[in-house]
């Protein structure tokens, strides 16, 4: 089946904005959180529900890192018979720009750059998320913090992310609004408002 160029955007634009608020919500249960929960968050936390906090921050780290290396995997996969197109951003460059124009010089620029900042999480994708890896996941802990990435350098990924599709398609369907002023989604901040007064009091 084939779909438009203007159809295969929104899904990306749909990825990119799950993984903005997938980012927030992260910002918002980490041990160094957003301004607005300095100081009580892991009183909160440890007093409530610790493991189940634990586990939804890693489960957080999981679908943003899957999430931004599907979205920088090659167009195509495979050889022939066995080739398998992906929806990438990559896919999304040449399909809204032309060859040789600036457009496409700067936004295949700005997703090597990209590639670059995120490359331990493509090594983590490989070897632990999406495969199991024998020699590192028997060295697991040593393994895992030479993949690790800050979450400033992933916030400041998912925003060259969002760069690359307004520098080739202006006309997408990228929200408007950023999660941090989303006043009608109810996510973290809001559970752990509601939890504030029991901890607190």
């Amino acid at each position: 089946m084939l779909f438009s160029a203007s159809e295969e955007l929104d899904v990306i634009c749909n990825q990119i904005a799950w993984l903005e608020r997938y980012t927030y919500e992260l910002d918002c249960l980490s041990q160094q959180p957003t301004p607005e929960f300095s100081g009580d968050l892991e009183q909160i936390i440890n007093a409530t529900a610790p493991h189940f906090f634990y586990m939804t921050r890693n489960l957080l780290v999981y679908i943003i890192y899957m999430g931004i290396a599907k979205l920088l995997d090659p167009p195509e996969q495979g050889k022939g018979a066995m080739k398998k197109n992906n929806l990438t951003l990559e896919r999304i460059v040449i399909s809204f720009t032309s060859v040789g124009s600036p457009q496409r010089a700067s936004a295949e620029q700005l997703l090597l750059k990209v590639k670059d900042m995120f490359s331990p999480g493509l090594e983590a994708r490989n070897k632990i998320l999406a495969h199991t890896d024998y020699n590192c996941s028997m060295d697991y802990n040593n393994g895992i913090i030479k993949m690790n990435i800050d979450q400033d350098t992933i916030g400041s990924i998912i925003v060259k992310l969002r760069l690359i599709i307004e520098e080739v398609a202006p006309v997408n369907t990228l929200p408007t609004i950023l999660p941090k002023d989303d006043k009608h989604w109810l996510g973290a901040r809001d559970f752990i408002d509601r939890l504030r007064p029991t901890v607190t009091s």
